[in-house]
C-alpha cells in the first residue's frame, strides 16, 4: 500500500500526452485503499535559466524543492500541472509494475515538505478535475 509523499523510480512512465521516459514520481493520495486508483505526479530537474520560488509557485503549477533540502539532491520542480489531465494510474498496474521492477521504491518525503506540498495542491484546487478531490483534500 502506498503513502502519501513516497517516492518511485519509474522505469515507463506516462505523461497525459503519451510520451514515456524514466522518471522519479511522488504520491499524493491522502489515504490509499487497495480499491483506490494512485494519483502520482513526476518530479524533474528544471532547465537552469528558470528561476522558481522555494514551494508552491501558482503560475507554473510546480511545487519547487531546492537540492538538498529534502530527498532530491538536485533543484526539483514536483509537476502538479499534471494533475490537470486527471491521469491516475490503477493499484492493480501499480502492483504489477512494482512486482516487474517498472517502478521501484526509493524514499519518502519529509513530512513538512508534503504537509507544505498537499497545500499546495489545496491552492491549485480549481485546477484539479473534481473526481481527483477525495483522493487528495
Amino acid at each position: 500500500m502506498v503513502k502519501r509523499g513516497e517516492i518511485y523510480y519509474d522505469l515507463r512512465y506516462e505523461y497525459p500526452l503519451g510520451n514515456i521516459t524514466d522518471k522519479l514520481i511522488i504520491i499524493l493520495n491522502k489515504i490509499h485503499l487497495p480499491s483506490q486508483d494512485i494519483i502520482a505526479v513526476s518530479a524533474t530537474t528544471p532547465k537552469s535559466s528558470h528561476k522558481y520560488n522555494p514551494g508552491c509557485n501558482h503560475r507554473s503549477v510546480i511545487f519547487y524543492i531546492e537540492a538538498n533540502k529534502d530527498f532530491f539532491t538536485n533543484n526539483t520542480c514536483v509537476q502538479l500541472f499534471i494533475l490537470n489531465s486527471g491521469k491516475t494510474i490503477t493499484e492493480k498496474i501499480f502492483q504489477e509494475r512494482l512486482d516487474a521492477k517498472i517502478i521501484v521504491p526509493k524514499g519518502i518525503l519529509k513530512s513538512e515538505t508534503i504537509t507544505r506540498l498537499i497545500k499546495c495542491v489545496t491552492d491549485l484546487k480549481f485546477d484539479v478535475p473534481e473526481f481527483l478531490h477525495p483522493y487528495l483534500f
